[in-house]
């Protein structure tokens, strides 16, 4: 016996009411209402999978294609399912290459790139194996002390590169190359300097570039020290550590660091002095606006605090 029919005389049974013919034909026309919903809703999700696919949206593909495979439990009359299988299959092969370059990675040099590969592979590929198997090697890498110390390791040492590439351009910005020299016409240029501008202008320019230094000497003291805090015996945690000693030696750059250090905190306070003003705790705002004044009163938060102070009186 079909199963609508069967469902039909079930449904009959229960309700005692109806024509054994009408409520048939309900059901088998439900039936058949559904399936060819399912059908339409298999070609449009297979479509918007490729769609994806073509864009470059490979996460969102997987997501779809997947959705799509898992309509043939609901035995539909569609080739979709079967398409989309296929389509996956293929996508599993890209991302079982993808695995073992992560792998190459992770047993060379980049531990970093490695690790960030993996994640990019568990994120893109949910639901295939190549995914599953990404996160079970980086739940495993995680619990790994050997591993994370090497990631560590890795990691600093980029970050005192980074550091010796500052005080590198902050040397070049305060000897700059000297410029190409042109052939002497012995024409005059209209807009050359001369005599007190032409002297102002080289000391305007000259303090800009220890301007500009000092900015970069001070961002690359800042990076020697988060290595030399977190590197502990290390050799870059050594190297960064004799970089600031030589660079404390340079009473400028820490006159420089001591304004920066001024300026952040008296943001941050001038930040809670606002936040308490408008959450009406005028106490708490004068404090963090007395504290300003207090500790950094040439800095342009310790204006705003004062008038902040005034307006609450």
């Amino acid at each position: 016996m079909r199963p609508a029919i069967l469902a039909g005389l079930l449904a009959l049974c229960l309700s005692g009411s109806a024509s054994p013919g009408v409520q048939m034909g309900v059901v088998e026309e439900s039936k058949e209402t559904e399936h060819a919903r399912l059908k339409a809703r298999a070609e449009v999700r297979f479509k918007a999978g490729m769609k994806a696919l073509a864009a470059g949206d490979t996460g969102r593909a997987v997501r779809t294609l997947l959705s799509v495979v898992r309509m043939s439990r609901m035995r539909i009359d569609s080739p979709y399912p079967e398409m989309a299988f296929n389509q996956l299959k293929v996508l599993t092969g890209r991302a079982a290459k993808e695995l073992a370059v992560a792998r190459e990675l992770l047993a060379g040099e980049d531990l970093e790139a490695g690790l960030k590969e993996l994640k990019r592979i568990v994120r893109t590929y949910s639901g295939l194996w190549p995914a599953k198997q990404a996160g079970r090697l980086l739940r495993g890498l995680k619990s790994d002390p050997g591993f994370r110390g090497a990631l560590l390791a890795e990691s600093l040492a980029e970050d005192l590169r980074e550091a010796q590439a500052l005080e590198e351009e902050a040397e070049a910005i305060l000897h700059p190359s000297p410029a190409p020299e042109t052939e002497d016409t012995g024409a005059e240029t209209p807009d050359e300097d001369t005599g007190a501008d032409a002297g102002a202008r080289k000391e305007m320019a000259e303090d800009e570039r220890q301007a500009e230094r000092l900015e970069r000497l001070a961002e690359a003291y800042e990076i020697y020290g988060r290595v030399r805090d977190l590197g502990g015996e290390t050799a870059p945690a050594q190297e960064a550590a004799a970089a600031i000693e030589r660079l404390e030696k340079d009473a400028a750059l820490m006159a420089r660091i001591r304004e920066i250090k001024a300026e952040r905190e008296a943001s941050e306070w001038l930040g809670l002095a606002m936040n308490y003003l408008g959450a009406g705790r005028l106490d708490l705002a004068r404090e963090q606006c007395e504290k300003i004044l207090s500790e950094y009163p040439e800095t342009s938060e310790a204006a705003e605090a004062a008038r902040l102070l005034e307006e609450m009186k």
